[in-house]
């Protein structure tokens, strides 16, 4: 690991998902794939404070897997542990949240 660089890792379902604060993203390595493939979450911190989950990308020969949902349940998990405003400039990050948009993320304030 590198010195000064805040790894967090969540287990969903088997699957480890990381959280590189200096990298400003999420991802998940890919079994099978070589050590550098990975899926990933990008986020960037606004001027405000507000985390803006821009960017959304899973590897075309993994995808249909549920990779993206769960590095998308990990970042709003952390949002909303973290009492974390979050603006969701990806896509998919937003058609996510309006189909998962259940009561564990009442506090989870996110903005347009």
């Amino acid at each position: 690991s590198r010195i000064g660089m805040n790894l967090c890792r969540r287990v969903w379902m088997g699957t480890v998902v990381q959280h590189n604060e200096a990298l400003r993203e999420f991802s998940l390595p890919l079994e099978g794939s070589s050590r550098s493939t990975r899926a990933i979450l990008q986020y960037r911190v606004l001027p405000s404070g507000v985390w803006d989950l821009y960017h959304t990308e899973v590897p075309e020969e993994s995808r249909g897997q549920g990779l993206g949902a769960k590095l998308a349940k990990a970042a709003l998990d952390y949002a909303v542990e973290s009492k974390l405003c979050v603006q969701l400039s990806c896509t998919y990050l937003q058609h996510y949240f309006k189909k998962h948009n259940g009561p564990e993320y009442r506090q989870l304030e996110v903005i347009q």
